[in-house]
């Protein structure tokens, strides 16, 4: 049976090379073998839009293409570092993006990927709002939480 790999915030930026290395060994000896690839945000340290280019960039792209066209399902979920890549990115690599939120059903399991910077929100709302709210006798803050 084959698996699935999920990878997230490697945050691959040209000043770490080593950690380039380890990424592109990895995709080119582990997720060929493998039935679906997640890439689940930070996957760059930084990204100012799809018109960036670098060689760090291209590389990235060409491996996660390579992969997609090994018949490997790729998919990519932003991260806080990353929110920007968008449908160009997606076209050139072969990588579906996903949604923020993104239920999904492996292997007979189902799984939910929310974007960590939603739990920051989460917590800051229930931190700074709720309280608020329930000290004051106010429950409209519940419908906002949920």
């Amino acid at each position: 049976m084959k698996h699935s790999y999920f990878i997230s915030d490697l945050h691959l930026s040209e000043t770490q090379p080593e950690l380039t290395a380890l990424f592109v060994d990895f995709m080119q000896n582990l997720a060929p073998q493998a039935e679906r690839l997640y890439i689940l945000g930070d996957l760059f340290d930084f990204w100012i839009g799809d018109d960036e280019q670098s060689t760090l960039i291209q590389q990235v792209k060409d491996l996660i293409k390579s992969v997609s066209n090994q018949g490997v399902q790729c998919y990519f979920q932003h991260g806080n570092r990353d929110f920007l890549i968008g449908e160009r990115f997606s076209k050139e690599t072969g990588a579906q993006l996903l949604p923020d939120y993104q239920l999904i059903t492996l292997y007979d399991k189902k799984s939910y990927f929310v974007m960590a910077i939603r739990f920051v929100l989460m917590t800051w709302l229930i931190n700074n709002f709720a309280v608020e709210c329930i000290k004051n006798g106010c429950n409209v803050c519940f419908c906002a939480c949920h």
